[in-house]
Protein backbone atom coordinates (compact mmCIF):
# COMPACT_ATOMS: atom_id res chain seq x y z
CA UNK A 1 0.00 0.00 0.00
CA UNK A 2 3.16 2.41 0.74
CA UNK A 3 3.77 2.68 -3.22
CA UNK A 4 0.66 2.24 -5.40
CA UNK A 5 -0.43 5.81 -5.73
CA UNK A 6 2.59 7.99 -4.78
CA UNK A 7 1.63 11.85 -6.52
CA UNK A 8 3.95 14.53 -6.73
CA UNK A 9 3.71 18.23 -6.98
CA UNK A 10 4.62 20.25 -9.58
CA UNK A 11 5.99 23.75 -8.94
CA UNK A 12 2.75 25.38 -9.67
CA UNK A 13 1.40 22.98 -6.89
CA UNK A 14 -0.77 20.82 -9.01
CA UNK A 15 -1.18 17.35 -8.15
CA UNK A 16 0.49 14.71 -10.63
CA UNK A 17 0.43 11.19 -11.35
CA UNK A 18 3.32 11.33 -14.05
CA UNK A 19 5.42 8.43 -11.99
CA UNK A 20 3.09 6.11 -12.13
CA UNK A 21 2.06 3.22 -14.40
CA UNK A 22 -0.36 1.58 -15.72
CA UNK A 23 -3.72 2.09 -14.01
CA UNK A 24 -2.16 4.83 -12.04
CA UNK A 25 -0.42 2.26 -9.91
CA UNK A 26 3.06 2.11 -9.09
CA UNK A 27 5.94 3.25 -11.10
CA UNK A 28 6.03 4.21 -14.89
CA UNK A 29 8.20 1.82 -16.67
CA UNK A 30 10.23 4.85 -17.82
CA UNK A 31 10.71 5.92 -14.22
CA UNK A 32 14.73 5.21 -13.47
CA UNK A 33 13.33 2.83 -10.73
CA UNK A 34 16.60 1.23 -10.29
CA UNK A 35 15.30 -1.99 -11.31
CA UNK A 36 12.44 -1.64 -8.65
CA UNK A 37 9.73 -4.77 -8.25
CA UNK A 38 7.49 -1.47 -7.50
CA UNK A 39 7.64 -2.22 -11.74
CA UNK A 40 10.50 1.27 -13.16
CA UNK A 41 13.42 -0.04 -14.70
CA UNK A 42 17.23 0.81 -14.58
CA UNK A 43 18.02 2.82 -17.24
CA UNK A 44 21.84 2.56 -19.41
CA UNK A 45 22.84 5.28 -21.17
CA UNK A 46 24.49 3.77 -24.22
CA UNK A 47 26.57 6.51 -25.19
CA UNK A 48 24.97 7.60 -28.64
CA UNK A 49 21.81 9.06 -27.79
CA UNK A 50 19.85 6.35 -26.74
CA UNK A 51 19.15 4.34 -23.58
CA UNK A 52 18.68 0.24 -22.58
CA UNK A 53 16.38 -1.04 -19.90
CA UNK A 54 18.87 -3.20 -18.31
CA UNK A 55 17.50 -4.34 -15.26
CA UNK A 56 13.72 -4.56 -14.40
CA UNK A 57 12.09 -5.88 -11.48
CA UNK A 58 15.05 -7.05 -9.54
CA UNK A 59 15.43 -4.84 -5.95
CA UNK A 60 13.65 -2.01 -3.82
CA UNK A 61 14.97 0.87 -5.21
CA UNK A 62 15.99 3.52 -2.32
CA UNK A 63 12.73 5.52 -3.23
CA UNK A 64 10.90 2.03 -1.85
CA UNK A 65 12.84 1.75 0.87
CA UNK A 66 12.49 5.57 1.98
CA UNK A 67 8.26 5.22 1.08
CA UNK A 68 9.12 2.05 3.25
CA UNK A 69 9.96 4.18 6.19
CA UNK A 70 13.66 1.81 5.92
CA UNK A 71 15.67 4.67 4.23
Amino acid sequence: RWGVYVKNRDNEGNIRTDLLGKDNEHWNFFLDTDGSVMYGSNWRDNGDGTWTADEILTRYSPLDLYLMGFY
